[in-house]
């Protein structure tokens, strides 16, 4: 869980330059939106996670270009699925309200 949060802060870091390095004049205003407030409570492994745990059975309209071996990323022999530490329908909503309210700010 570490290394997640660590790569989750590192990604945001990365967001949040590039969209202040943009250049409104010659293109359209650019903002970061920080959505992990909105995790605050819904964060990975939690009863009410916004966030997928690992899945380690192959899911519908997992990707070929992926796979391994047809038996596709393993960790520890086990497939992971893509859908592994991504947004489940409440992170969706989660990143959807950051959005929003983010844009009501930023007329």
């Amino acid at each position: 869980m570490p290394w997640l949060n660590d790569l989750a802060d590192n990604l945001n870091a990365a967001l949040a330059a590039a969209a202040a390095s943009a250049d409104p004049v010659s293109g359209p205003d650019v903002f970061f939106v920080d959505p992990q407030p909105y995790f605050s409570g819904h964060n990975l492994c939690t009863s009410s996670s916004g966030i997928n745990t690992p899945i380690l059975v192959a899911t519908p309209g997992e990707d070929a270009m992926f796979m391994i071996n047809d038996l596709g990323l393993l960790v520890n022999g086990t497939y992971a699925s893509q859908e592994s530490v991504h947004p489940n329908d409440c992170g969706t909503q989660l990143y959807a309200d950051a959005l929003e309210d983010a844009l009501a700010l930023h007329p």
